[in-house]
């Protein structure tokens, strides 16, 4: 089963990007999922074996294999990274929570949709601002068409620009840039809201 389990997930994701949709790594967790099955069996395994040769040698090799991981990742570890990531997370969703709350968004919406860089910030501005699918539009998106009213979101951040507006090498600047007629109507450090009603 988790031969089974590594395939279909190795193999969703292969089509997934031969269909020309977006090729994330978190769709590869079914395929981990399986690959810790097997890398368990590889580590431990050697506890079903009866007492041998073999099962003295797959016992060391395995803590061998287990300190040389925990050497490699102790050598490579950049704790300054995990705490600027989840620093930002936190208080990118903090000032996104605000600008959405803000009594100036807020009128906005009532004039039209809410309009984003691109993917990344439409499941989180949809629970914030509590809004269905057809009121968050991703201004990067070919398909959509985009509203002459509402409510545009640009990213001022260089950082966040390049975590949450410019995430592809294909992703147009210009989505960056709120559409003709939008007023400026609340900033954070992280992000700009313009209204046009």
């Amino acid at each position: 089963m988790p031969l089974v389990l590594l395939l279909s997930g190795v193999g969703t994701f292969v089509l997934i990007g031969a269909a020309g949709a977006s090729v994330i790594e978190r769709y590869l967790a079914i395929a981990a999922v399986a690959l810790l099955v097997f890398a368990g069996v590889g580590l431990g395994g050697w506890t079903l074996l009866e007492r041998s040769r073999a099962r003295t040698i797959w016992a060391v090799l395995a803590g061998l294999f287990v300190v040389g991981g925990v050497a490699f990742t102790a050598t490579r570890l950049d704790l300054g990274y995990f705490d600027n990531e989840l620093s930002f997370r936190g208080a990118a969703h903090r000032d996104l929570v605000e600008v959405l709350d803000s009594d100036p968004v807020r009128r906005g919406l009532r004039c039209g949709p809410l309009t984003v860089p691109n993917h990344k910030l439409v499941p989180d501005s949809r629970w914030v601002a509590d809004l269905p699918y057809e009121r968050v539009i991703a201004r990067a998106d070919p398909k959509a068409k985009q509203p002459t009213r509402g409510v545009a979101l640009v990213v001022t951040s260089r950082f966040a620009i390049f975590k949450q507006a410019w995430t592809s090498p294909t992703d147009d600047p210009r989505v960056q840039l709120p559409p003709a007629g939008y007023r400026r109507a609340y900033t954070t450090p992280f992000y700009a809201a313009y209204v046009r009603c």
